[in-house]
């Protein structure tokens, strides 16, 4: 059998969920491989399509494309809903195990009563990868997580209470403890350095890996007028609303520019409260119906709609790394990002970058330029796509892989 089962087990007190798929007559035997590598994928199962995700899923597609025959992936899943299908993403001889318990049972029972147990979740892992802090039981392997960012701690104000108590009791209180068995994993230098700097004892446990860079092929082709309205040039936004994208600096300045450029619209991508709309449209003004909320987006489609932008303005405080930029530039569109964090570390000289701190004034005068000006349009293109073919060509998965292989071998 070479397709993952995606059969959901429902735990019941006694044996461990097994492993799909499984050799002819027999358990794996873990024994032969040198590297089993168990991974939470629990991040896979948010509806909203997070950077996260994104990441999870691009670390994963490597990963299988290394095609080492000593390298043996277990995912980690679970919830009420049916197993998600990881065919596509795991190794030829990868497996899945999915626990048919909401995640906020699970958190709880990991944290208080350390079940379920390492081995229940990973089988005979030697390495545990999470690609974003989450609950875990008590563990004796080595433990990494990808950290994204701080920003629960740089800007608490900008997110909603309870998912501030989340971050703030759970996980700013786990890198202060810093368990000795685990490992950091980062996007960038800016990220390593923030850290540090609040977390010096994380010192000799943390490593820059930057993730993997998107494609840029479209996999399919929509009508984006029947489908979305789309029917005029736009300015795209893209991501989560909430406070620290600072899309209320866009709106703003989108309402100065469609004075002077009346064609044009203003397209937001991602989830958003009703309330963050309202207040939103009211920002806009008379222009309150030119914004259009997409909400959620799949992802093929969201490719097809970035692909057909005037341009893509990100004007975030704070971002540990930003793949909504760099899937832009990969399609040639021009982006104005903010001067801050990782930003300039990981799109260079690629982009036109804003104050997000003035950001409603700079985003007004960067999208003048863009709309009058063909030649730095041109250039900023050229530059994206520039850009990310340096970055897709520095990515390499080996350091990580001697990394965790160092550690087994330990």
């Amino acid at each position: 059998m070479t397709k993952l089962s995606m059969e959901a087990n429902l735990l019941t007190g006694g044996e461990a969920p097994r492993l799909y798929p499984l050799p002819a007559g027999r358990e794996p035997r873990t024994a032969l491989y040198k590297l089993v590598v168990g991974v939470d994928l629990r991040c896979l199962l948010d509806s909203r399509g997070s950077g996260v995700a994104t990441y999870a899923k691009l670390m994963l597609q490597s990963l299988r494309n290394e095609n080492d025959k000593n390298f043996r992936l277990i995912a980690f899943t679970s919830g009420f809903s049916p197993a998600p299908d990881l065919s596509s993403l795991l190794p030829v001889d990868g497996r899945h195990r999915h626990f048919c318990f909401p995640n906020r049972i699970l958190n709880l029972a990991m944290s208080i009563a350390k079940w379920p147990s390492v081995k229940r979740c990973f089988g005979e892992a030697t390495i545990v990868w999470q690609p974003n802090p989450l609950f875990i039981p008590s563990i004796k392997v080595p433990l990494f997580v990808t950290v994204h960012d701080i920003s629960f701690i740089r800007f608490p104000q900008f997110f909603l209470p309870h998912t501030r108590a989340w971050y703030l009791r759970w996980v700013r209180h786990w890198l202060k403890m810093a368990p000795p068995n685990a490992h950091l994993i980062v996007d960038s230098e800016y990220v390593k350095n923030d850290i540090l700097s609040l977390f010096p004892q994380w010192q000799n446990r943390l490593a820059v890996f930057m993730p993997p860079i998107p494609t840029g092929q479209i996999q399919t082709s929509i009508d984006l007028k029947n489908s979305y309205g789309l029917d005029r040039p736009f300015i795209l936004g893209l991501g989560t609303i909430e406070p620290r994208k600072n899309i209320a600096s866009l709106v703003v300045a989108y309402k100065y520019f469609a004075r002077r450029y009346p064609e044009f619209d203003l397209v937001l991508i991602g989830h958003y409260r009703h309330q963050d709309r309202r207040a939103l449209l009211r920002l806009a003004g008379n222009f309150h119906s030119r914004l259009k909320f997409l909400g959620y987006v799949p992802y093929p489609h969201r490719e097809e709609i970035l692909s057909k932008a005037f341009c893509l303005v990100y004007p975030s405080y704070y971002e540990g790394f930003g793949y909504p930029p760099l899937e832009a530039m990969s399609r040639g569109v021009p982006v104005v990002a903010s001067a801050v964090s990782s930003l300039p570390e990981i799109l260079g000289s690629a982009a036109m970058f804003i104050d997000p701190y003035r950001g409603a004034e700079e985003i007004a005068v960067a999208l003048d330029i863009l709309a009058h000006d063909r030649e730095v349009y041109k250039k900023l293109q050229v530059a994206g796509l520039s850009r990310v073919n340096e970055l897709r060509e520095r990515f390499t998965l080996q350091p990580l892989l001697s990394l965790w292989r160092n550690f087994v071998s330990a």
